[in-house]
């Protein structure tokens, strides 16, 4: 009895020991002041190619915004070392290098977690960056990248857009990246005013990086016959992006269109307010990839089929978060004229099982109005396809 009593204290003091050990680590997180230290080592300069004499004439910028976007410090420095004290909070921290000719290089790592009496050492990694300020330098930038070499073509490189576009005041129909990857980010709120961005084979275009400050919209026209981004090679669109009010009339694909053996990857953002003959969001050419993690599509509709999302013998997969919207969703209902008002799959002439799957449940052929199978599609969903209203799903 005497050798349980001292069993049952020896863990009772474990479980405080724990538990106190947990609530210190909260505390440190929220309370207090720790130190955060940036290093622009070999890794930062990896990608703006140059050497470390080069790189280090620089002029560098700091920027550090704190969970609640608020900016706590701003502030130039040289070296390639930088050391402050902040309050204990979760950072992003951004660091610019411009010369005489202007922005250099960016970087920016989102969630650096600085805890209360610790000092906090983190990597920013730098790309080779310029500043855009209208349509004609935005699309020079990307013209210039299909001259790059076979080396350059594999870095990264961004784009800084500091004010609203306008393609019609500057009398740019088409914006074309043929070559390499381009980054479009923000640090306030912008709109680019385009009829169509044309991402060609061995290239790239990423809209947004996690922890970017500010937004993006990608607005298009209100009579065209194009979607407003036409994908031959691969495009990727995270948090902070918007792709809205383009109408198509006379082709597929309001927002996006996929082509074949070309690829969608969609981490965060926005579809809405597009609308096409078929897919008024996104279409899917036949062999097209689209991966779906996070973001919205809603509020697009299509004079066919596929208000949402229009898939041809295509691969499309849904993997945990995201939403794609019902026909009953009030305002943010995508809805198509004949069916599929979220999702249209045509998978005719592929053969195997069905693949389209809904909390580990196969939708039959047609089973319901808003998911619309004309036959087998090669499509998979990973997770739970979250808030597509008042549907019968088997």
């Amino acid at each position: 009895m005497k050798i349980k009593r001292i069993i049952a204290v020896f863990l009772a003091f474990i479980v405080v020991l724990f538990l106190s050990a947990c609530f210190s680590g909260w505390r440190g997180m929220n309370e207090g002041e720790g130190r955060i230290t940036i290093n622009l080592g070999n890794t930062a300069r990896a990608f703006v190619n140059l050497d470390n004499n080069e790189f280090l004439k620089f002029s560098h910028e700091i920027t550090l915004m704190d969970s609640k976007k608020v900016i706590i410090k701003q502030e130039k420095f040289s070296g390639n070392k930088v050391s402050f004290n902040v309050p204990a909070d979760s950072y992003t921290v951004t660091i610019k290098a411009y010369d005489d000719g202007g922005l250099r290089a960016y970087g920016i790592t989102p969630n650096v977690n600085v805890i209360n009496g610790q000092n906090k050492n983190t990597q920013v990694i730098m790309y080779s960056a310029s500043e855009v300020n209208n349509m004609e330098e935005l699309s020079a930038v990307f013209s210039e990248m299909s001259d790059i070499s076979d080396t350059d073509a594999a870095r990264e490189y961004y784009v800084l857009i500091k004010d609203t576009l306008n393609a019609v005041s500057d009398n740019i129909n088409t914006i074309n990246l043929r070559r390499g990857k381009i980054t479009l980010i923000a640090e306030t709120d912008v709109s680019i005013h385009t009829p169509m961005f044309n991402i060609y084979e061995e290239s790239i275009l990423q809209l947004g990086v996690k922890g970017m400050a500010g937004t993006i919209e990608l607005i298009g026209s209100k009579d065209t016959r194009n979607p407003l981004i036409k994908v031959i090679g691969i495009l990727e669109m995270n948090d902070g992006v918007t792709l809205k009010e383009n109408l198509n009339n006379e082709g597929n694909g309001g927002a996006v269109l996929v082509c074949g053996m070309s690829a969608f990857f969609m981490h965060g953002g926005i579809i809405t307010g597009n609308s096409a003959q078929k897919g008024g969001g996104v279409y899917l050419d036949v062999y097209g990839t689209f991966k779906m993690s996070g973001g919205v599509i809603s509020g697009n509709t299509a004079a066919e089929y596929g208000g949402g999302v229009y898939i041809e013998q295509a691969n499309f997969y849904k993997e945990g978060g995201g939403i794609i919207y019902g026909e009953n969703s009030g305002s943010n209902a995508n809805k198509a004229k004949e069916e599929g008002h979220a999702v249209f799959a045509d998978g005719a002439g592929e053969e195997g099982d069905i693949v389209f799957m809904y909390r580990n449940k196969t939708l039959e052929t047609g089973d319901n109005i808003s998911c619309y199978l004309l036959s087998p599609p090669q499509m998979e969903f990973v997770g739970v396809w979250e808030n597509i209203n008042d549907n019968t799903f088997p």
